[in-house]
Formats: structure tokens, sequence, C-alpha cells
């Protein structure tokens, strides 16, 4: 066995590889004693025993925030926790990453806040105040969010 270094995530953790590692693509430190797992364009995840716990069937696995990480499957995101299990279901078309508890989320053209549980916690679309120039509706802040593109609202005069 040998120590695989860890990702920014997982800074206090150590993951040790198990011998027999080398038939896969890739392997990943995310989380203490869990290790992702890449072969043929899709993920898992494994235990520092090579224990298979989450099956290579993921278009992409994200890092685990706030103890849960982002799960792709067939174009529908949801978020796994470091057991291994669904915790969040895979029906959303994008998502953030969980913070104080909650995660941003888009289904459809509908953004809106999830707890760890996947139920919403927040109906209503808020205005965000910008001071000393104009409001912008929360959604093009949660597109800036997911998306990483700037949301530069059009001056109303």
């Amino acid at each position: 066995m040998f120590v695989l270094g860890v990702s920014h995530t997982a800074m206090a953790h150590e993951c040790i590889m198990p011998k027999d590692s080398t038939e896969h693509d890739s392997l990943e430190c995310v989380w203490d004693g869990l290790i992702k797992v890449a072969q043929n364009g899709k993920y898992g995840m494994m235990d520092d025993r090579g224990i298979i716990i989450v099956p290579l069937m993921f278009d992409e696995i994200g890092e685990f925030d706030n103890q849960l990480a982002k799960v792709k499957y067939r174009d529908k995101f949801g978020f796994i926790n470091h057991q291994g299990l669904l915790v969040v279901p895979l029906k959303y078309d994008d998502v953030g990453f969980f913070k104080n508890g909650t995660a941003l989320v888009r289904r459809d053209d509908e953004y809106f806040m999830v707890d760890g549980q996947g139920q919403r916690v927040l109906d209503e679309t808020p205005v965000m105040p910008i001071p000393d120039t104009v409001d912008v509706p929360a959604v093009d802040l949660a597109h800036e969010l997911l998306s990483g593109e700037p949301v530069i609202p059009e001056p109303s005069y």
C-alpha cells in the first residue's frame, strides 16, 4: 500500500491506496478513506481497502463540500454523502455547492434552494438589492453562481 496525496477539500485526511489499484484509469482521494475511481469515462467510489461502495456509473462526481458531493448521471444532478448514499435525487439540471446546509439548484428554468435531503427550503425568487445601482433578481445571481458567468443587468433610468 502507498499513501496518496489529498485534494484541497480533504487536506486533513489521508487516503491509503489499495495494492491492486492499477486496474482503474484514475484514482483521487476525496474524503477520509474514500477514493474517487474512474474507468472508461464513468466514476464511482471505493474505500481504502479497494471495495467499491459507489458503482462506476456516474458521468461526474464532484468534490465533497459539507460532507456531500454532486453527482451527474444522464444529464441530471444530485448529491451523495461521504458513505456513498444518494441523499439528494438525480433530478436537477444543475447544482451549486452546499453552504450552511443548503445548495442552489436548477430544474428546468427554475432556481431554488434545497437542503441535504433535496427538500426545497426557499420557494420565492428573492430580489437582492445592490446599493446605489439596480435590483437584480436572485435568479440572475443564481445563474452566475452556477455557471460562473457574470450577470450584468441592463440599467433602467
